[in-house]
């Protein structure tokens, strides 16, 4: 696993330098967490776009903070799923630089939909596209206009981040835990702290306020889907990497 990641670090250092703009996708949830200080560090802040895809999970009063908190960045609100976003970054593209033609390189953490804004930028589907982290392997050039190429490159992690963060981040896959129980009660801990257990409720169809704690609230969830081990007894563990999954593909959002 390390020299894997060494190689994609490698990869998309050579990217950077390839290139004279480059993309760095965040996720608009955890804009701030997917943030890559390494990619600002090789590519300069002048050939630098923060692309902020997902916007469509984030209100108004999000985007204002993202914005306050990147302030002096170009910054790009993109969705994939509203289409939103795709004209306001092809002409900022074009802004960056007078090279032509213009060598635009991908860059970010897995999963946070970088496939997704190849695709709407090429405008067919042209990469692969999964919930599933990690789904691009290789880097490949794509003309997604007469005067712009655009490179994609292998999600890449900082070195020693915690498996609870890159959780949080969808970087890893649910299938890859031990005990997804206790990553499950955090998130379910993030929505009770900000008084928004009703959306889990909502979505699971079972009441969860009365939970003493995150992990009875699995139970219930557990209880709600029917996942049963032999005797009887409740499948927590799969319960809990719905309640992963379902907050990595975004039907769990955070106002």
């Amino acid at each position: 696993m390390r020299d894997i990641r060494k190689k994609y670090w490698n990869i998309t250092k050579n990217v950077i330098q390839q290139c004279s703009v480059v993309l760095e996708v965040l996720d608009a949830r955890d804009a701030w967490g997917t943030k890559n200080y390494s990619v600002e560090k090789w590519a300069g802040r002048s050939k630098l776009v923060l692309v902020i895809t997902k916007s469509d999970l984030i209100k108004g009063e999000k985007k204002g903070e993202v914005l306050e908190r990147f302030k002096g960045y170009d910054i790009v609100f993109f969705s994939s799923k509203k289409r939103q976003g795709k004209k306001l970054l092809i002409d900022m593209i074009r802004r960056k630089t007078k090279r032509r033609p213009i060598k635009v390189g991908v860059v970010g953490y897995p999963n946070v939909g970088k496939s997704s804004l190849i695709n709407q930028l090429k405008g067919r589907r042209s990469a692969p596209v999964a919930n599933v982290p990690g789904k691009t392997k290789n880097i490949q050039w794509l003309r997604i206009a007469e005067d712009i190429m655009l490179m994609d490159t292998p999600g890449v992690i900082p070195r020693g981040e915690r498996s609870q963060s890159l959780l949080l981040k969808a970087a890893i896959s649910p299938d890859r835990l031990k005990n997804p129980e206790d990553n499950a009660a955090r998130i379910i801990d993030e929505f009770r702290e900000k008084g928004q257990l009703d959306s889990l409720s909502k979505l699971y169809d079972v009441d969860l306020g009365g939970a003493e704690d995150s992990f009875e609230a699995i139970e219930k969830i557990a209880e709600r889907k029917g996942l049963l081990l032999k005797g009887g007894e409740l499948n927590t563990f799969e319960a809990a990497k719905h309640v992963i999954r379902d907050f990595q593909k975004g039907r769990l959002v955070l106002a």
